[in-house]
């Protein structure tokens, strides 16, 4: 789980200098607050499990906003869901080259770079080691 809090004053002189505005209704500060909170869970290619998944809502709050000192209340959902490749394909993507093999602690692969324009450029990766990274 994951939860956030933010809480802010801005504004402090108020808005008794505004043009028209009433300087006993509308001088106040705005406050803002936003909340975040949800669940989200990563994969762990190591042990197999390549998907990963999150779902968060967010508030936020604010109070004398603007030159009409209006209340606003806006929340929004979100939502991610992932799959994880092997590493050559993440790198890849990363790289933009379709690599032919995925990577191999000691072993080379190669690919062609799938950028327009540099399609005959070949790419060779040699993986020295690989180490888990927690």
């Amino acid at each position: 789980m994951q939860l956030g809090v933010s809480l802010g004053g801005y504004d402090l002189d108020g808005r008794d200098g505004d043009f028209g505005a009433d300087p006993f209704s509308n001088a106040a500060a705005e406050t803002q607050l936003f909340t975040t909170f949800g669940f989200y869970k990563r994969s762990d290619v190591c042990q197999g499990d390549r998907w990963a998944w999150a779902a968060v809502v967010d508030l936020l709050y604010d109070n004398n906003f603007g030159e009409e000192a209006q209340e606003i209340f806006n929340r929004q959902t979100r939502g991610y869901l992932g799959y994880a490749w092997d590493e050559a394909n993440e790198f890849g993507t990363w790289f933009r080259v379709n690599l032919e093999s995925p990577f191999v602690p000691g072993q080379a692969t190669k690919g062609r770079l799938t950028f327009p324009g540099y399609e005959n450029i070949v790419m060779e990766v040699v993986v020295q080691k690989m180490e888990i990274v927690k």
